[in-house]
């Protein structure tokens, strides 16, 4: 754990905690003259226990665009006690969804192609200890309020706002009639309304959403 170079007459010390288990050393450096005549210095030094990285507060899921970026500074969500700097790694379990870097502190997120993914960030200190953040990244099409999935429908349906909020929200069938009906359909980007379908003949339908004075309509088929 302990190193010494000599350059001309200086000497450098060089003490790499984790090269050894925490407690107090002693280090001994000798010097001899020409004249074999040596003097002594010991150094005591202390190497303290390690402390993990935390993770000091958890990471909000992310909706954007395509071709939308976010940056985030790490040290807003990672610190360790010990002032070691840190490394990170990142996952994706769908990883065609969103475009990820790291550089220093900084995380860059990149919207790629529709879709969700589940991020796991983990941050390292020197001695491998790890925290772990887990957040979830939607990358989404902006310019409709909703999306309405799986189209076609077999079972079931689903409604997700691009803003979460309490929604009207009817199917109409192709004779005009409406064959479901809800004034408080509770949905959001990662909480998606579920419709069930399952007794609907099969057919196309008109999916009608409502907020307050803004409507969005749009078309359906039923297996």
């Amino acid at each position: 754990a302990a190193t010494v170079a000599q350059t001309g007459n200086k000497i450098t010390v060089t003490i790499d905690a984790t090269k050894a288990v925490p407690g107090t050393y002693e280090a001994t450096i000798s010097a001899t003259d020409e004249y074999e005549a040596t003097a002594t210095l010991v150094i005591t030094y202390t190497i303290l226990p390690n402390t993990p990285p935390a993770a000091i507060k958890g990471m909000d899921n992310m909706v954007f665009g395509k071709g939308e970026s976010v940056t985030v500074d790490l040290t807003e969500y990672f610190k360790d006690a010990d002032g070691e700097k840190l490394s990170y790694t990142i996952e994706s379990t769908e990883s065609v969804v969103a475009d990820y870097g790291i550089v220093d502190n900084t995380l860059t997120l990149s919207g790629r192609s529709f879709g969700t993914s589940e991020i796991t960030l983990v941050a390292m200190d020197a001695q491998k200890e790890k925290a772990t953040i887990k957040f979830s990244v939607l990358v989404r099409d902006r310019n409709v309020p909703a999306d309405i999935y799986p189209n076609p429908v077999r079972d079931h349906m689903f409604v997700r706002a691009g803003t979460d909020g309490t929604y009207q929200l009817s199917i109409i069938g192709a004779n005009g009639g409406t064959i479901y009906s809800n004034s408080s359909a509770a949905s959001g980007p990662f909480n998606p309304f579920r419709v069930d379908a399952s007794e609907w003949g099969a057919g196309s339908y008109t999916v009608v959403l409502k907020n307050g004075s803004s409507e969005y309509k749009t078309n359906i088929v039923k297996l």
